[in-house]
């Protein structure tokens, strides 16, 4: 028997035992090319042979094993290049589970010493004394975690009770950067009242208190709530009497929507202070807020402007349905306007900080410390700053580079970077905020007058040392 018959009989034997027919590799997928990029006349060819054997021609394992080796070392180092663009695809939301198993498993690279070069020695300890403050990636991860967690379930204990509104932890706390000074900052959504953007949002009978945003053309980021429904019933922290009557129609009123929230709280023994209420101590803040499920119109642009790869597409479409809060506080040059409240984009801060990398997070710690033991040492810059103006720049920069610059051996040079657009920003007296570019946060607090002190006193990068030894 012939080696062609034998084959025959073997299929067929295997046919019988199980009803199915062998289909060998070669039979189903057909000739197989190496493409070569290498000078030789033909590229490397395998194919199959009449007896059903495989003929390889051209040096093809010489050839394809220096191949995989070239694109294997490639893609290895294309991966190590766009680590961080990688990671954002994958992790998005970095206080998921998912991203948490991820840290566990992960090795910690930033103890090998060949991620650092010489040069970068200073910057490596730079790197461990600010870990040491702030606390490894997993351990600020985990806190954030739970402070969400936190909320939630006091949140759950609340709607039992029958409270109508929900806490949001925000500022220091939210962002669990375990830095030494950092202030509480607790803010309470009113569920029982609706803000909408437009008349034309209101698609069916209200139920409840309705108001709609008027965005304030000459001051960006303000805006008034005219009354549009009053509901079925009156809410218990917006009554009749927040509410002003003006010839264009009814308007609620900060001071004394503030004070009411007071006279409804008077067993916490609260302080105004600001849009918010203070305990005894000045050490927590409470602000009662309202919430619109729609971005204002005027920080629509921010949703569809170029930039690079942060924040991720996710982050993005989380925060377009997050919405924004309505505080009750009008712009610092005009004290006595009753009428004007404040756009504030806390739950987006809190998803875009939620998305920082950990070197985005060194980073902002850094930028806090710089503010607090250099330029707040000055008594005549004290208090002209703030970490919110530290964290719009972050923000800035973050969406202007490429996201793999923030990488923990290139720590000096993003931290420098931010520090030179806030400095500009002093110089020109204007910080454009992240969601409103138009409004100027610096307005009613640098001026010409004093933006000099912050020039000569906030060159941080000279006292970086100071910040390492401290």
């Amino acid at each position: 028997m012939n080696r062609n018959s034998k084959n025959k009989v073997d299929k067929c034997k295997d046919h019988k035992e199980y009803g199915l027919r062998k289909v060998n590799f070669w039979e189903k997928y057909g000739v197989k090319c190496f493409p070569y990029r290498g000078r030789r006349r033909y590229s490397p060819f395998a194919y199959q042979s009449v007896d059903g054997g495989i003929v390889i021609s051209n040096d093809v394992f010489g050839l394809t094993i220096r191949q995989f080796e070239q694109l294997f070392k490639a893609c290895i180092n294309r991966r190590k290049t766009h680590e961080q663009y990688i990671l954002n695809l994958r992790y998005p939301d970095k206080t998921a589970d998912e991203y948490l198993e991820y840290l566990q498993d992960f090795t910690e690279r930033i103890k090998d010493d060949n991620a650092w070069t010489r040069n970068s020695l200073q910057e490596k300890f730079l790197y461990e004394r600010l870990v040491k403050t702030s606390g490894t990636e997993t351990v600020i991860r985990q806190r954030q975690q739970l402070v969400i967690t936190r909320d939630i379930i006091q949140n759950a204990i609340m709607q039992q009770i029958g409270y109508k509104v929900t806490k949001i932890s925000s500022g220091s706390v939210a962002e669990e950067m375990d830095l030494p000074g950092s202030d509480i900052d607790i803010m309470y959504v009113i569920e029982d009242v609706d803000v909408i953007r437009d008349v034309k949002n209101i698609k069916r009978s209200v139920k409840r208190t309705t108001l709609v945003l008027e965005t304030e053309q000459d001051h960006p980021g303000f805006f008034n709530l005219r009354l549009v429904a009053g509901g079925d019933g009156e809410s218990i922290f917006l009554t009749s009497k927040c509410l002003e009557f003006t010839s264009q129609g009814l308007y609620l009123s900060v001071d004394t929507f503030v004070s009411n929230i007071n006279e409804k709280v008077t067993n916490f023994k609260l302080s105004s202070h600001g849009p918010s209420l203070s305990d005894i101590y000045q050490y927590v803040d409470y602000v009662f807020c309202l919430r619109s499920k729609y971005i204002p119109f005027n920080a629509i642009p921010w949703v569809s402007r170029y930039r690079l790869q942060w924040p991720p597409n996710y982050v993005m479409d989380k925060i377009r349905k997050t919405g924004c809060l309505s505080v009750p506080i009008g712009p610092r040059t005009l004290p006595d306007c009753k009428l004007l409240w404040r756009i504030s984009f806390s739950l987006a801060e809190k998803l875009l900080v939620h998305s920082f990398n950990f070197t985005q997070l060194v980073c902002y710690c850094l930028l806090k410390l710089t503010l607090k033991y250099i330029v707040n040492t000055n008594k005549g810059a004290d208090g002209l700053l703030c970490s919110y103006f530290l964290k719009t720049a972050l923000f800035w920069v973050s969406e202007e580079v490429d996201i793999n610059t923030f990488h923990f051996s290139k720590l000096y040079s993003v931290f420098s970077h931010c520090l030179s657009k806030l400095l500009l920003w002093v110089k020109d007296c204007y910080c454009p905020n992240y969601f409103i570019p138009e409004q100027n946060m610096f307005h009613g607090k640098i001026s010409p007058d004093n933006n000099e002190i912050l020039l000569s006193k906030s060159c941080a990068k000279y006292g970086l040392g100071d910040i390492c030894l401290g």
